[in-house]
């Protein structure tokens, strides 16, 4: 039966949302110095909230899986729609998507994980760093020149000539969520994108983008990344 009314699981939902508030970062990216809230974090700063207004989320469908993690590309991408319910009985549903990768067998773990964290993070509007275009200082520039490499005769990323890709919008948290988990920053792929000559994240098409993702995870790669970072 579909939901007609949802007053009462909206109005719960704001009086939980305020009580959260922010969340504190225990998360540590030992490569890149900084903190970043875990799903560990926003589960704690959700529950007492949660149970106190009669609300519950759950996974309600799996709407799509792509990828197992064994592919060349070690990437598992998927859509959960979710139900927040209420003890009155109403419910809200909505949509998740998002991105696992790992060198190993870990990347649909870290999908669902990913998942779990933007849905309570999106629905309780909890605030986070995670806007990958906002206005910020670059990182310092490493010391150490990175050589001049000739064109690769296949080069893992096509120019082109985008502004923003009309579907950035829908990916770039995933997108995001898929660098942190591979230990990368998204203004430090911005930067090394701009010494190879090619577009931003958010200019590529989707196909692009995983063709990055593809070189980041690759031995040479993680060796450029380290050169524009080291000290």
């Amino acid at each position: 039966m579909e939901q007609t009314t949802t007053g009462k699981v909206t109005a719960a939902l704001c009086k939980a949302i305020t009580e959260i508030g922010a969340v504190e970062k225990t998360g540590y990216n030992s490569f890149h110095k900084y903190k970043y809230a875990s799903d560990t974090d926003i589960k704690k700063a959700v529950q007492p909230a949660f149970a106190k207004h009669g609300l519950a989320l759950r996974p309600l469908e799996l709407l799509s899986l792509d990828g197992t993690g064994e592919s060349k590309s070690n990437r598992v991408d998927m859509v959960i729609r979710w139900r927040l319910s209420h003890s009155s009985g109403e419910w809200m549903d909505f949509e998740v998507p998002s991105t696992g990768m790992d060198s190993g067998d870990k990347a649909i773990y870290k999908a669902i994980t990913g998942n779990i964290k933007y849905a309570l993070a999106q629905i309780c509007i909890i605030p986070t760093d995670d806007d990958a275009e906002r206005d910020s200082p670059k990182p310092k520039r490493s010391r150490k020149k990175t050589p001049a490499l000739p064109p690769p005769a296949d080069p893992p990323i096509e120019k082109v000539t985008l502004q923003r890709s009309p579907d950035w919008e829908d990916h770039q948290k995933a997108f995001c969520a898929a660098l942190t988990d591979i230990g990368f920053r998204y203004e430090s792929v911005c930067e090394l994108c701009e010494n190879l000559g090619r577009p931003r994240p958010s200019q590529m098409s989707k196909a692009q983008r995983l063709k990055l993702m593809t070189y980041l995870n690759s031995n040479e790669g993680k060796l450029k990344m380290s050169d524009l970072e080291a000290p």
